[in-house]
């Protein structure tokens, strides 16, 4: 099961990823900032009866992980994220207070992901795909027991996720998108970190895309 937030004032999509049978789940992309949106997330997994075992960090911008601070200690558990998106923590505490946002990191370890990696939560498989451009350290979470991708910042309807920003790379993220998603099965559900759901058959005609794949 997989239930969709948007969360603070960029509207950034938290997905919570979770095992039918044993009600284990992962949190993804958790941008939720004001109590109010903490207490949204807190109710759904109460009321579900659901179990965090993890937080799962598409990349490392701070609309993507405002509330990773508060779900690690909220529920004691571990953080996975790839280790060459460690450099946007420190721009992440500069950038926030123009959004007007304070930004909490204490610096907690985590657990680095790598391309291919497989992280199971209860029976669910979560497999990793490396896909850098948006940051130097961008993945996906590729369930393909669902049929869906999670592509964070990487891969949007009917566009792509912005390079202008530290460690962003065009010509990195066409390829990630050509050579991990695109290549997935048509049907596969692409889960955003912003906007609506869309398909790997919708966004071969990317215009974004046209000539790269």
């Amino acid at each position: 099961m997989i239930k969709c937030f948007s969360f603070n004032l960029l509207g950034t999509n938290c997905y919570v990823v979770s095992d039918g049978n044993s009600g284990r789940c992962a949190i993804t992309d958790p941008g939720c900032y004001s109590q109010q949106e903490r207490e949204q997330l807190e109710k759904y997994i109460e009321d579900n009866s659901l179990t965090p075992v993890a937080v799962l960090l598409t990349h490392c911008h701070f609309d993507h992980s405002l509330g990773v601070e508060w779900c690690l200690k909220r529920w004691n558990i571990p953080l996975y994220m790839s280790a060459a998106d460690r450099e946007q923590i420190a721009f992440n505490i500069q950038a926030c207070p123009q959004f007007g946002y304070r930004y909490e990191w204490s610096h907690q370890d985590f657990t680095p992901v790598s391309d291919g990696q497989t992280i199971e939560i209860g029976d669910l498989k979560i497999k990793v795909l490396a896909t850098p451009g948006h940051t130097k350290g961008g993945v996906c979470y590729l369930i393909e027991s669902e049929g869906v991708v999670l592509s964070g910042d990487t891969l949007f309807r009917d566009s792509i996720g912005r390079t202008d920003l530290l460690g962003g790379d065009l010509d990195k993220l066409r390829a990630s998108i050509s050579e991990k998603l695109l290549t997935l099965p048509g049907d596969y559900d692409v889960l955003p970190g912003h906007g609506p759901v869309t398909s790997i058959a919708y966004e071969q005609n990317n215009p974004f895309l046209y000539g790269f794949h």
